[in-house]
C-alpha cells in the first residue's frame, strides 16, 4: 500500500471521527434546546397556575368586600353578629393576600383594610346610636378614600394577573390593560365592572345604592346563572373617577331623548346606559343594566318565526326584557322594583309544554309578548317590531336597512332600537 492511500484512509478515519464528534454535538445541542423548552413550558405553567391561585384570592378579597357595600346599600337592619363575621372574612382574606400576593397588591390591600378600620373606629366613637346608622354614616364618611384606594388595588391587582407583554410599570400597574382584564381572569370572560353615576336632583345617594345593590343582587341570583355573564356594579361620585373603558350606567334629569324612560347604546365600542329620573326609574334601570350585558352591541340575535304570519323565519334582536317590560311583570329585591326578563330557551320552539320562558313565568310560549311589550326583528331589508298594545299587536316598520350588519349598526340609535321611536308605519294582521 502506498504512501497516498494510507494518506487519504487515515484522513477518511479523520473525518468520520469529526463527523461523529460533530453530529454528538448537534445532539447534544437537540438535547439541550429541548430541555430548555420542557423547562420554559414548566415554568411558564407554573407561573400560570400561581396567577390563576392568586387571581382567585384577589377575587374572593374583592367579594367579600362588596358584600359590606350590599349589606349597607340594602337599607335593612343588620346585627353585630353579620358584622362581626364580615370582619372575620375580610381580615381572613386580607391576610391571605399579604402572604400570597404581590407586594404592591399586598400594600394597597392593607391600605384599605385600614381605612375600614377607620370606618369602624368612627362607628364605635358613636356607641349611643344603632349599629346600621352609625356605620352606614362612617362609611359615607371615609367613601372617597375607600373609592379611590380600591380602584387603585384593582388596578394592581389587573396588572398581577394580565399576561406578561412587556407592558408594566416598574413597582406599579401596566400602563394600558383591558378594563375587564381582572374580572376575565377571576370570574369569567363575560364579567364587566359598571361605573354608576346620578346627577338627578330628586334622587338621593342613599336611594341610588338601594337601587344598585338590589340590581346586583338580581344580577348575581337570578341573570347572571341563567345568561351566563356576571359584573360589579359600583356608584361613582363623578365621571372624573372613573377608568376609560368601564362600562356606565348615568341616571339623569334629561337624558336626551324626550318621552323616553332609559336605553342602552355605545360609543367606542364602550357600553352606556342612560336612565331618566322619573317615576318608575328603578325599573328601567334594571331593564337596560340587564340588556345592555345580554346585548351589548346589538350583535346577539336569533333566528325564529316572523310575527308577521307567512314571513318565514328572521333575525330577532336580543333584547332580554322588552318582551315584559312593565310593572306588572316586575318584582321586588328589597323594596326596589326590578325588571322581568326572558330566558334563553324563549327563543327555542322546540322545548316541551310547560317550560319556564321569562323569569317570572308569565310568558306561555316562545316568542309571545306580554301586554306592554315588544319585539324588535330584521326581515327582508327592514327591521320590524311589535307591540302588544291591548289585545292585538301592531307592527311597525322601522327603516329599511342593506343587511343585517346595517340594521344592527341601525339599533345603536336609541329613537330606533327602542320603544317609545316614531313608527314609520303602522300594520294589523
Amino acid at each position: 500500500m502506498d504512501l497516498t492511500t494510507i494518506l487519504a484512509a487515515a484522513i477518511a478515519g479523520l473525518s468520520g471521527v469529526a463527523a461523529g464528534y460533530l453530529g454528538m454535538r448537534q445532539q447534544t445541542r437537540t438535547m439541550r434546546d429541548q430541555l430548555r423548552a420542557e423547562r420554559d413550558r414548566d415554568l411558564s405553567k407554573r407561573k400560570e397556575t400561581l396567577q390563576d391561585g392568586r387571581a382567585q384570592s384577589y377575587g374572593n378579597l374583592l367579594n367579600v368586600e362588596r358584600g359590606l357595600r350590599l349589606l349597607l346599600a340594602s337599607g335593612r337592619s343588620f346585627s353585630y353578629a353579620e358584622y362581626a363575621k364580615w370582619w372575620h372574612d375580610y381580615g381572613e382574606l386580607t391576610s391571605l393576600i399579604v402572604i400570597t400576593g404581590t407586594a404592591a397588591v399586598s400594600s394597597q390591600a392593607v391600605t384599605l383594610e385600614g381605612l375600614y378600620g377607620q370606618v369602624d373606629a368612627d362607628r364605635m366613637s358613636v356607641a349611643s346610636e344603632r349599629l346600621t346608622r352609625t356605620l352606614t354614616l362612617a362609611f359615607q364618611r371615609h367613601e372617597p378614600e375607600i373609592e379611590r384606594a380600591r380602584a387603585y388595588l384593582i388596578e394592581l391587582m389587573r396588572a398581577d394577573v394580565a399576561p406578561d407583554d412587556g407592558s408594566r410599570m416598574e413597582g406599579g400597574p401596566r400602563r394600558a390593560y383591558a378594563t375587564d382584564e381582572l374580572g376575565a381572569a377571576m370570574f369569567g370572560p363575560d364579567h364587566r365592572e359598571i361605573a354608576v353615576i346620578s346627577t338627578a336632583k330628586t334622587i338621593s345617594r342613599d336611594r341610588l345604592r338601594q337601587v344598585v345593590a338590589a340590581v346586583q343582587e338580581q344580577l348575581n341570583r337570578d341573570f347572571g346563572p341563567v345568561w351566563h355573564v356576571s359584573a360589579s356594579l359600583a356608584v361613582y361620585d363623578d365621571t372624573s373617577q372613573i377608568a376609560a373603558g368601564v362600562w356606565r350606567i348615568n341616571v339623569e334629569d334629561d337624558i336626551g331623548e324626550p318621552g323616553m324612560a332609559s336605553f342602552h347604546t355605545y360609543e367606542d365600542r364602550t357600553p352606556y346606559t342612560m336612565v331618566a329620573a322619573m317615576e318608575g326609574w328603578e325599573l328601567h334601570f334594571s331593564h337596560d343594566c340587564l340588556e345592555m350585558l345580554a346585548n351589548p352591541f346589538n350583535e346577539n340575535v336569533k333566528e325564529g318565526p316572523s310575527p308577521k304570519k307567512g314571513r318565514g323565519r328572521v333575525s330577532f334582536s336580543v333584547q332580554v326584557c322588552d318582551p315584559c317590560p312593565t310593572f306588572e311583570e316586575a318584582y321586588e329585591i328589597n323594596g326596589v322594583t326590578v325588571s322581568d326578563f326572558i330566558l334563553p330557551d324563549f327563543y327555542d320552539l322546540s322545548q316541551p309544554v310547560g317550560k319556564r320562558y321569562d323569569h317570572k313565568g308569565v310568558i306561555a310560549q316562545p316568542f309571545e309578548i306580554a301586554p306592554g311589550g315588544y319585539l324588535t326583528w330584521y326581515d327582508e331589508g327592514h327591521l320590524w317590531q311589535s307591540r302588544l298594545i291591548g289585545d292585538r299587536p301592531e307592527y311597525i316598520d322601522l327603516g329599511k336597512y342593506a343587511g343585517l350588519g346595517a340594521a344592527i349598526e341601525a339599533l345603536k340609535s336609541p329613537r330606533i332600537g327602542f320603544f317609545g321611536s316614531p313608527p314609520a308605519m303602522i300594520s294589523r294582521d
